[in-house]
């Protein structure tokens, strides 16, 4: 929309006319999604129709995220729930929606490890239709006998990229606390990741704030959690394999000797290249339920 402001007011207003003569010739539906990203001329043109749609037999329906946010947004919802609008929050869907979800995108039954997979999407219709298709897309779902199967367990890259476009307006603060959080996996304590990163846990609970109003982090109480597995499993392979190493080892250092117990999942390997068996030595290798880093010895 233009930016000179009286040709603005004009057109706002002949939307408003049009939507008003609509409405008065029968009943009106109006759907908008992604307000999110709305412009602001677009926002204030839903406000302005929702003045005027006031009596008549209307519905404006919008569908937004948390985040990201701006004032004119603010004050859309502000005037909407002034006008009588109600704000429902929408939940995860159900175990038994994701598997009839899976199975009308691969047209069969899904078995026990492509469920499993579609699981990781905690719930997020987008994500569950975005991994099933790219896993169709690259061949690893497999149907035998009416069954849709998955031959190996990997996020698809291009999956991997949605994510993370969906993160990219997150800040670069929240950002990197999110990905030193990946390392400790899918849940992590704000005293852990205060630990790895150095920083303090004020500073880290105002970083990821916003995560969490956004539902990439959840609280449960005690620890943080990534709200879907695969935003974790995004966030960390996006992270250089050098780099992931030398994260891993500066994590495991750091939580040692901060006096941190080990994690019960790890492995004792006793091991020495030509000589004498060596001490038995705990390895972290990271894995999405694990923890915390296992320390001390070298990173497999």
């Amino acid at each position: 929309m233009t930016s000179d402001p009286g040709l603005r007011f004009r057109v706002v207003d002949a939307f408003a006319d049009l939507a008003e003569a609509l409405a008065l010739a029968g009943p009106l539906v109006i759907g908008v999604d992604d307000l999110q990203w709305a412009d602001p001329s677009s926002l204030l043109t839903l406000g302005a129709v929702a003045r005027r749609m006031a009596g008549l037999p209307t519905a404006l329906i919008g569908c937004l995220r948390p985040l990201p946010n701006s004032g004119d947004l603010d004050r859309l919802t502000g005037v909407l729930e002034a006008a009588g609008a109600r704000r429902i929050w929408l939940g995860p869907l159900a175990a038994g929606a994701v598997r009839d979800l899976v199975a009308d995108a691969v047209a069969a039954e899904p078995g026990p490890g492509l469920l499993a997979q579609a699981a990781g999407a905690g719930g997020n219709p987008l994500f569950v239709t975005e991994l099933v298709g790219a896993l169709v897309q690259e061949g690893t779902v497999q149907v035998a006998g009416g069954r849709a199967e998955v031959a190996h367990a990997t996020l698809p890259p291009t999956l991997r990229l949605t994510i993370l476009r969906r993160l990219s307006f997150l800040p670069d603060a929240t950002l990197q606390a999110l990905r030193a959080a990946s390392v400790l996996g899918s849940s992590f304590s704000l005293t852990d990741l205060a630990t790895i990163t150095g920083g303090s846990a004020l500073e880290l609970s105002v970083a990821l704030a916003g995560a969490v109003r956004a539902g990439v982090v959840a609280d449960d109480g005690t620890r943080l959690r990534f709200g879907h597995d695969l935003i974790r499993d995004a966030v960390y392979q996006d992270l250089p394999g050098a780099v992931r190493l030398g994260l891993h080892r500066e994590a495991g250092q750091r939580l040692a000797a901060a006096g941190a117990p080990p994690a019960p999942r790890c492995r004792v390997t006793p091991r020495r290249s030509g000589g004498s068996p060596r001490p038995p030595t705990r390895r972290w290798r990271p894995r999405r339920m694990w923890p915390r880093a296992c320390w001390p010895g070298p990173l497999a």
